[in-house]
């Protein structure tokens, strides 16, 4: 998770487990602001894939 938040504030966005960028504004900032950052940046590389569809075209 630690090396997840240095990636997100060096780069500015984690990847998720699809390669997917998802953006991390204010995850640079301090106050409640970083911290709602730090923890979509921990939450987005496993909830960012998008669900599998069963159903048939």
């Amino acid at each position: 998770m630690d090396k997840t938040v240095e990636d997100a504030k060096r780069d500015g966005y984690v990847r998720t487990l699809f390669g997917r960028r998802i953006m991390t504004p204010g995850i640079n900032q301090s106050g409640p602001a970083a911290g709602g950052a730090k923890r979509a940046a921990i939450n987005a590389p496993i909830q960012g894939p998008p669900p599998i569809s069963s159903a048939a075209p």
